[in-house]
């Protein structure tokens, strides 16, 4: 029985340091940029709220998956860590009667789980 080949070893290494660097290069443009909406041809919409020190690029393949399903799909950010849950549930209802999202699907991750 044989070993893992130290090749692919490395090459994973390296898969994961470029992904770190993909992340570390979109933190940035998360401060400005809060939400994205895909509008979809189907009668349902996706709302997914990410985690707090995420922001909607992360989430930029699984909406563009959803959308292709036929979804409308509007990604949002919690806000910030240092804001209580109660004022983060406060703006996020308030984003939901804006965009008349009452039928909406709500999918959420790490804090955003937490809001919704």
């Amino acid at each position: 029985m044989s070993g893992i080949p130290k090749s692919r070893i490395y090459w994973g290494w390296c898969k994961e340091f470029l992904r770190f660097l993909y992340l570390l290069l979109l933190t940035p443009v998360g401060f400005f940029h809060k939400k994205s909406f895909r509008k979809g041809n189907g009668p349902h919409s996706v709302i997914l709220i990410g985690d707090a020190l995420s922001n909607p690029l992360f989430y930029r393949r699984l909406s563009m998956r959803l959308n292709k399903e036929g979804f409308s799909v509007l990604t949002l950010s919690p806000g910030s860590v240092f804001q209580g849950l109660s004022d983060g549930a406060t703006q996020l209802s308030e984003t939901l009667r804006r965009h008349d999202a009452h039928n909406a699907i709500l999918l959420g991750h790490g804090m955003g789980s937490l809001l919704a």
